[in-house]
C-alpha cells in the first residue's frame, strides 16, 4: 500500500517532491459528513478541543504484528462506512453543480467521484490511525474533496471549479446544519489547551508518519492570541501532491474559513505551505473572530463573492 508514496518522496528530481520536501476509524456515518469521531477536521490543523484525549480515541498497545496488520488494513476495513461518508458529500456535490452543469453531467461527476474514492482507501497512508485520530480523520475527510477534485478533472473541469464547489457544498451544509454545543469550543482553561496543544506537536515532531502532519508549538503571542502553531509539514499537501492536484490543497486550507467559524474558535493565519510559504502560522484566540489572511484565501474569497 506504501509503494506509491515511498516513492512520492523518494525523487527529489521531480519539482513536485522538491516541493514537499521543501516544505518540509470506523468513523460516524450520517450526514454529518465533516466530522470524525475524534475530532473535527479544518484544511490546515484539528480544531483543538481535546487533545489531551488521544487515548480515549482507541489508542492500543499492540504487538509489531498487529501493528503492521492494523497498518495495511485500517481503512480497507473501514470501507462500508467510509464509501457511505462519500456517497453523503457526492449528493451535497450534485444539488450544488445541477444548476451550473445540469443533472446529467452533475449526477456523473458525483458518481466518479465514489468510484475514484473506492480506489483511494487502500492506498491512503498510514498516519497512527486512532492513535493519531483527529488528524487520521482530517486526512480521510479531505480525500473525498481530492476524489472529487480529480473527478472533476476527468470531466474536463478546471480545479478552481472543483474548489469553489467543494467550498459552496461544505458552507452549504454547516449553514443548515449547525453544531451542536458539546461540539463547540469551549473557551476558558487556556493553560491547559496550551499544555495538550505542545504535546501534540512534540508528538508529530518524532515524524513517525512519513505523510502526517509537522507542527510546532509558539507559546510566545500577543494578545487576543492564546497560543500559536507553525505547521512545517502537511499531509494534505503530501497527498495532493501524489495525487498531481497539488494546487488544490489551497482550496482545502480554505475551509478554515468555514469551520472555525462554525465551531466558534478564534484563529487567525496569514501564510500558507499550500501558498509557498515556509509555513502555515496558526494563531489561536479564545473570542471566535476568524480572519484568514493569506493571499490565495483572501483573493479567492474575493473572487468568489464571499467577501467584499
Amino acid at each position: 500500500m506504501m509503494d506509491k508514496f515511498d516513492a512520492l518522496m523518494s525523487t527529489p528530481n521531480d519539482l513536485k517532491a522538491e516541493r514537499v520536501a521543501r516544505v518540509s476509524s470506523g468513523r460516524e456515518v450520517s450526514r454529518r459528513i465533516f466530522l470524525g469521531k475524534c475530532g473535527k477536521w479544518t484544511g490546515g490543523i484539528l480544531l483543538t478541543a481535546g487533545l489531551g484525549s488521544l487515548a480515549s480515541c482507541g489508542t492500543k498497545d499492540n504487538s509489531t504484528g498487529e501493528q503492521d496488520r492494523r497498518e495495511s488494513d485500517y481503512y480497507l476495513e473501514q470501507k462500508d462506512a467510509l464509501l457511505q461518508q462519500a456517497s453523503s458529500f457526492s449528493e451535497e456535490l450534485e444539488e450544488i453543480m445541477t444548476p451550473e452543469y445540469g443533472r446529467e453531467e452533475a449526477k456523473a461527476i458525483a458518481g466518479d467521484m465514489v468510484k475514484r474514492y473506492d480506489g483511494m482507501i487502500g492506498e491512503l497512508p498510514f498516519i497512527g490511525g486512532d492513535k493519531n485520530a483527529h488528524m487520521t480523520d482530517l486526512l480521510i475527510h479531505a480525500s473525498t474533496s481530492m476524489a472529487f477534485c480529480l473527478s472533476m478533472k476527468e470531466h474536463r473541469k478546471s480545479i478552481d471549479d472543483a474548489g469553489r464547489i467543494n467550498y459552496d457544498a461544505i458552507e452549504k451544509y454547516y449553514r443548515e446544519n449547525p453544531l451542536p454545543p458539546d461540539q463547540k469550543y469551549e473557551k476558558g482553561n487556556v493553560e491547559k489547551k496550551r499544555r495538550e496543544q505542545e504535546g501534540y506537536a512534540k508528538m508529530t515532531q518524532k515524524r513517525e508518519y512519513p505523510y502526517n502532519w509537522v507542527s510546532f508549538f509558539v507559546g510566545d503571542v500577543p494578545e487576543p492570541y492564546i497560543y500559536g502553531v507553525n505547521n512545517i509539514e502537511c499531509g494534505n499537501l503530501k497527498l495532493c501532491n501524489h495525487y498531481g492536484i497539488l494546487e488544490f490543497t489551497n482550496y482545502l486550507c480554505m475551509l478554515d474559513n468555514i469551520l472555525y467559524p462554525a465551531r466558534g474558535q478564534g484563529l487567525t493565519r496569514t501564510k500558507t505551505l499550500a501558498g509557498d510559504f515556509e509555513l502555515c502560522d496558526f494563531r489561536f484566540s479564545d473570542d471566535g473572530a476568524v480572519e484568514l489572511k493569506e493571499p490565495f484565501t483572501v483573493n479567492k474569497l474575493r473572487e468568489w463573492g464571499k467577501v467584499t
